[in-house]
């Protein structure tokens, strides 16, 4: 039986038990560490990581850091997957 959730992850843009926004130079160069070895990288991405903590509103200098990864993201070609189309993925 396939299970996504032993993809694990690489990288992710937020660490919810120090409380600590990650950058996007740390996730990208997680990521092609990952990629060079692995070649396959896993960033997990919430929304909330870029909102004000207590204000509902984006915060400017995060969003950015998201732009970031998501421009590497395109610029290195890969594939990109949301937990959707995990659901059903084959790990072999």
């Amino acid at each position: 039986e396939d299970n996504f959730a032993r993809i694990g992850q690489t990288s992710k843009t937020f660490e919810f038990g120090d409380n600590l926004f990650i950058s996007s130079e740390t996730v990208i160069k997680e990521c092609e560490e990952s990629l060079d070895k692995e070649g396959l990288c896993i960033i997990t991405i919430h929304p909330q990581d870029y909102k004000e903590t207590y204000f509902n509103e984006i915060n400017p200098q995060k969003f950015d850091e998201f732009l970031e990864i998501l421009d590497w993201v395109k610029s290195s070609g890969a594939d990109t997957k949301t937990f959707k189309d995990l659901v059903s993925c084959s790990l072999t």
